[in-house]
């Protein structure tokens, strides 16, 4: 219940959108596959959800960008 159906919607369709945390971004689309830092919150990280890669930058624990496919 802490979380907006907004993001409650994208956890169901396992896709990650601008303003999760990265808490949200990977009950989302899965395992953390490969980051730029091991600065939770502040990095870049791909992410794998069942076969179909993620790349997510989160500045201060937000998402600030997100594309489909490996890679920064």
């Amino acid at each position: 219940d802490h979380w907006p159906k907004a993001v409650w919607d994208a956890v169901g369709t396992h896709s990650p959108t601008v303003g999760m945390s990265e808490n949200q971004a990977r009950m989302a689309v899965g395992i953390l596959m490969d980051s730029d830092s091991t600065s939770m919150g502040n990095r870049t990280v791909t992410f794998d959800a069942g076969g179909k890669k993620w790349t997510v930058t989160f500045v201060d624990d937000k998402a600030t960008a997100v594309k489909e496919g490996a890679g920064t």
